[in-house]
């Protein structure tokens, strides 16, 4: 979609003024759905019950979730900022500490979907923050900062001389902060002293947890963890099994506690930390904060958005966001709900609503997976790195290893039934299985070849493609292969057939088309020179091309006109399916998935693009959930107004309407009560009208 929605709406006075007289149609509608929530790092997380928590991170983001933390939402983004910490009092109040070219503190009165910043100073960062009430808190950076009237007014008590970077209370009066060197000290009059307590330790203490006045432990550096009975007093080791750097640590009692840490490392103790015990996380990225509700239930949050939770104090830790980034290499679609996905990681993810949602399954492989296809409802095969062949024959609830020993690196794979299948190494093999995978056999080998994709008409008749022209091409289902190469210029990627005798190939620049089963292959005109990695069509006219920089490209004529459609990414997409006419998806670098469901064509005409540098508008979270947060800035006293518009340009709701001083106004749109989908956001000042499109989720 373009940067700036087309608008019928005419503006009265314009400083700077382009008029494109371009359907907007012609740029398609495509928008992106994320398989992973979020891929901000998440640092801090927040129960006040049972089941209502709160998380933040960098990007100023703030997820929320009110069922123990098996579902979370964005309810809250500010990409200036990056949060540190967050605590709640209560289902409404509750504050975050971080940067923002200094420390910054934000207080909410909403349960966190609005913000408002209440401290700001160019100076050092705020790393934690605790309140034991509404109205008295601390928030600690290189000082210890303290309010007594909810986080409005901020004063100095301490001014340490290391950084801290935890705090924790037992009492109202009674508290410690711990940080930098092993720098640990302690209030018990509610912080009008503090007084430095001898750990003796000079390891980072990255956090601390007092469950009474007397019983604490602190977690850091090298998988150092100290503990005191005495309040403080003395600080004794104790053994974590571990060298990996501690991050985060929680105590449900004086017993039962747990210490989370770099690589996915959780710690568990049940005797008070006299014995930790590793844990299976599941994950390998680093985490950095742990809150257990109860016993049983716990969540810990870290690098990348990962979100891991247990019911069974830790026994089994489930992963709610995988905060994997990988490329995703394959997509396949069985129909408009039920699309796969494959990735670089060994990734295998699903969606059954079109691509709202996706779930992580269990792959039973790290390898790089290159691709994935269904030849129904239930019977799938995975493909990829050294051998690795993966199928199930149950929709995806269990999948079976059918891997091929050796160093084989299979590109594609191709089924033409549940039974009948191919897949292609990388090197020039091609094998062949009659029995849904359950043996292989070697058809055909030829060196010196770069094998990419493989597609088969029927039976007996198909395609491999490849490098310098590769095109190889059976008419007796694989037993023999005979060479049909075009120039070696072209650099194939991909090839597809909507039937015996009419098909496409595509790669380095080009779309090449046969009309006679590929004896000949003609050059068709493309708006663009890009590297193009998979081409597929549902029938002899409609098709569509993807590849780097996230170019789109499509056809409603078999080719003889293309035409680029904005994808809503800058990203690669070297690979791309559907259901039908309407439904694509397209997939490919840093996990971006990209879909249409009206075969990306917008129906909003007879408009223009206006652009003008004196009025900005910016939306987050965007895709959101919950609630948009509107930010429009403006450089002149104005009436400001905005309007909101579904896809098919009918009016939805105007959310501002009002004369505004210049510069910056924020603007709360609740989307919980609008349908999932495209929405535009017109937003008109006296002198011009910009938009911006929102996606709801």
């Amino acid at each position: 979609m373009s940067k700036y929605i087309q608008t019928k709406q005419f503006c009265k006075a314009i400083t700077i003024i382009v008029l494109l007289s371009i359907s907007l149609s012609s740029f398609g509608q495509w928008y992106l759905q994320h398989p992973y929530l979020t891929t901000s790092t998440l640092r801090s997380v927040n129960f006040i019950n049972e089941y209502e928590g709160w998380a933040t991170g960098d990007g100023g983001i703030v997820l929320y979730t009110e069922d123990a933390g098996i579902n979370w939402e964005i309810i809250y983004q500010n990409d200036s900022c990056d949060f540190k910490s967050i605590y709640f009092v209560n289902q409404l109040k509750g504050w975050v500490v971080g940067n923002k070219i200094g420390r910054i503190i934000f207080k909410t009165n909403d349960g966190g979907n609005t913000w408002e910043e209440v401290f700001h100073e160019n100076w050092f960062s705020l790393y934690d923050i605790y309140f034991n009430s509404e109205d008295i808190g601390w928030a600690v950076g290189h000082e210890i900062l303290h309010s007594t009237n909810g986080g409005n007014n901020w004063e100095v008590q301490y001014a340490a001389s290391s950084y801290l970077i935890s705090i924790s209370f037992a009492d109202p009066t009674t508290g410690w902060a711990a940080g930098v060197n092993g720098l640990i000290v302690k209030t018990i009059n509610g912080g009008q002293s503090w007084t430095v307590q001898n750990s003796g330790h000079s390891f980072l203490i990255n956090s601390i947890y007092f469950v009474n006045d007397l019983l604490g432990w602190c977690v850091g550096a090298n998988g150092n963890i100290i503990y005191t009975i005495d309040g403080g007093a003395n600080w004794i080791q104790q053994n974590s099994n571990t060298t990996a750097n501690l991050h985060g640590v929680y105590f449900s009692n004086n017993l039962f506690g747990w210490a989370v840490g770099e690589d996915g490392v959780i710690l568990y103790t049940e005797d008070g930390g006299n014995t930790w015990l590793h844990q299976i996380s599941g994950v390998t990225l680093d985490l950095f904060d742990v809150s257990f509700q109860t016993i049983a239930q716990g969540v810990c949050v870290g690098h990348l958005g990962v979100i891991c939770n247990t019911i069974d104090s830790g026994n089994n830790w489930e992963t709610k966001n995988t905060g994997v980034i990988s490329e995703l290499t394959g997509i396949d679609a069985i129909d408009n709900l039920k699309v796969w996905t494959i990735g670089s990681g060994g990734e295998v993810l699903n969606t059954t609503n079109g691509g709202l949602e996706w779930q992580v399954n269990d792959s039973l492989t790290n390898q790089y997976l290159l691709d994935i296809q269904f030849s129904d409802d239930l019977h799938g095969w995975i493909v990829g790195w050294e051998g690795t062949i993966l199928h199930t024959n149950s929709g995806g609830t269990n999948w079976i290893d059918q891997s091929i020993s050796g160093s084989l690196i299979f590109n594609s794979c191709f089924f033409i039934n549940n039974d009948v299948g191919w897949v292609i190494d990388k090197n020039g093999t091609v094998l062949k299985t009659e029995n849904a995978g359950e043996d292989w056999d070697v058809q055909f080998s030829i060196s010196g070849v770069t094998m990419r994709d493989i597609f088969f008409a029927n039976e007996l008749t198909g395609w491999i493609v490849g490098a310098n022209g590769l095109i190889l091409k059976t008419d007796d289902g694989g037993n023999t292969w005979n060479d049909e190469s075009v120039s070696y210029d072209y650099n194939i990627f991909s090839v597809h057939f909507s039937s015996g005798s009419s098909g496409w190939i595509c790669g380095n620049g080009f779309v090449l088309r046969t009309i006679d089963g590929g004896v000949n292959w003609d050059e068709q005109p493309i708006p663009t020179d890009k590297l193009l990695m998979n081409i597929c069509f549902v029938d002899d006219n409609n098709g569509w091309v993807c590849g780097s920089e996230g170019i789109l490209i499509n056809t409603q004529n078999g080719g003889d006109e293309w035409t680029i459609q904005q994808s809503d990414t800058e990203k690669n997409l070297s690979t791309i399916t559907f259901s039908d006419t309407d439904h694509w998806w397209a997939c490919g670098a840093v996990a971006n998935i990209v879909h249409t469901d009206n075969g990306g064509a917008v129906k909003i005409e007879d408009n223009f693009i206006i652009m003008d540098k004196s009025m900005s508008i910016d939306i987050f979270p965007n895709p959101s959930w919950g609630v948009a947060n509107i930010e429009i800035n403006i450089s002149t006293d104005s009436r400001l107004k905005i309007d909101i518009f579904n896809r098919n340009g009918g009016f939805i709701h105007t959310c501002l309407n009002g004369i505004k001083s210049k510069g910056n106004h924020n603007v709360g749109l609740d989307c919980s009560q609008f349908t999932p989908g495209l929405y535009l956001i017109i937003c008109q000042s006296d002198e011009e009208i910009i938009s911006k499109k929102l996606i709801v989720y």
